[in-house]
């Protein structure tokens, strides 16, 4: 994987976690569970132009 899919996939996780700690302690963490699927749809398409650029190289 490359660093940028790497650093998504890290912020993903991260922002899944801190939504998951606000939701448990009764505030509104929602835009922190859309924010990590909107950063793990970036890191797959990121990942997915690589594969094809990969490809194209062949």
């Amino acid at each position: 994987m490359s660093n940028i899919t790497k650093s998504l996939v890290g912020l993903a996780i991260v922002t899944f976690i801190i939504g998951l700690v606000m939701e448990l302690s009764g505030h509104s963490g929602i835009q922190f569970t859309f924010a990590c699927i909107l950063f793990l749809v970036a890191a797959f398409i990121n990942r997915s132009s690589d594969r094809k650029r990969q490809n194209r190289n062949k």
